[in-house]
């Protein structure tokens, strides 16, 4: 099973691909699970036809406590981009461990911290842009 985590924007994107794979023969035995608290979400009406996408409606880290004990080798999760604190927060749950502050200063041109306490770290100067060639121009955009 293929376990995608969210709904929205990305979450289909993700889903949508899967499913092509799937189809396509590349991941045999394979159906994908799109999870989301939102019964309405992206994914749950666009994919709402696919026999091999089904719509889990429960909060994230309830879903991965109850799922990743039982997954088999060959499960998977794809985890939501914007929430690296699910699966941290998992592992914690599963080994009774308490969060500790991260260690700063890392000199990295992205270091933020996050609500609850966890530092996101990047070494991109623009880590939400990514560089591109403009088809029209034939520039790059940076």
């Amino acid at each position: 099973m293929l376990a995608v985590i969210g709904g929205g924007r990305h979450g289909t994107y993700h889903a949508r691909q899967l499913l092509k794979a799937v189809r396509r023969g590349g991941l045999p035995g394979h159906g994908v699970l799109v999870v989301d608290r939102d019964p309405g979400c992206r994914a749950g009406r666009e994919l709402a036809g696919a026999v091999e996408v089904s719509l889990v409606i429960a909060d994230w880290l309830d879903f991965l406590r109850r799922w990743l004990p039982a997954a088999r080798p060959e499960d998977h999760v794809v985890p939501a981009p914007l929430a690296p604190h699910l699966l941290w927060q998992w592992l914690a749950g599963e080994l009774d461990a308490a969060p500790a502050e991260p260690p700063r200063g890392w000199r990295l041109p992205y270091e933020r911290a996050g609500p609850a306490g966890e530092l996101y770290l990047s070494a991109a100067s623009r880590p939400t842009a990514r560089p591109c060639m403009r088809r029209a121009t034939g520039t790059w955009r940076t």
